[in-house]
């Protein structure tokens, strides 16, 4: 869907305010935009953030049609961002401004990670970590095995989108290996950080 399962909102918020800093202008990069919803939650936790957009799915920034039907479902704040590059995941380095290797603050997964392969997320998790300065931050579908059975949530095409599909589940021992660690859970959803190392400074 183009946006995410919203019992696990309130658990991104509270990471992300763990994280930035009052009153600073914290730049990010939303991977995977769909209705807009995670620049909601930025700004929620860092009002005066300057958030970039990558989407793969024209349609949902450039069709009228298609943006006023998922308008009409969830809600479009596309109005939020500082700027929309219509790209694949894995590829958002090619969109960094003046191809610095450490361009953005944060690097934001938003339900985004399970929509690719599990080698071009690997990728695009590398990618991440490499260009964020404070951190990178997932969120993505839960994956439970209960008496014997995996629980996994399954998702083909909306509004057209082939995209929308999920074709990877995540389990959180490969995240964990990644180095990312659980920093919250909805029902259905599950919030990763990547937390790089803060400089000490000495007065």
């Amino acid at each position: 869907m183009p946006y995410s399962d919203t019992t696990a909102h309130p658990a991104l918020v509270a990471a992300l305010k763990t994280m930035v800093d009052p009153g600073v202008a914290h730049t990010f990069l939303d991977c995977g935009v769909g209705a807009g919803w995670t620049a909601v939650l930025i700004q929620q936790a860092c009002p005066i953030a300057r958030i970039t957009g990558l989407e793969i799915y024209a349609p949902y920034v450039l069709d009228k049609a298609i943006r006023a039907e998922v308008e009409a479902d969830c809600g479009l704040y596309h109005c939020l961002y500082e700027s929309m590059v219509i790209g694949k995941l894995g590829d958002f380095r090619l969109f960094l401004p003046g191809q610095a290797s450490d361009a953005y603050d944060f690097v934001i997964f938003g339900d985004s990670l399970e929509h690719v392969t599990r080698p071009e997320g690997e990728e695009a998790l590398a990618a991440a970590q490499a260009v964020a300065r404070r951190a990178v931050v997932a969120v993505v579908p839960s994956v439970r095995h209960v008496e014997g059975q995996d629980y996994v949530l399954d998702q083909g095409e909306v509004f057209g989108n082939e995209h929308e599909a999920h074709l990877t589940h995540w389990w959180p021992q490969e995240l964990e290996s990644f180095g990312g660690r659980a920093a919250g859970h909805g029902k259905f959803a599950t919030v990763y950080v990547w937390e790089k190392q803060r400089a000490v400074v000495y007065r």
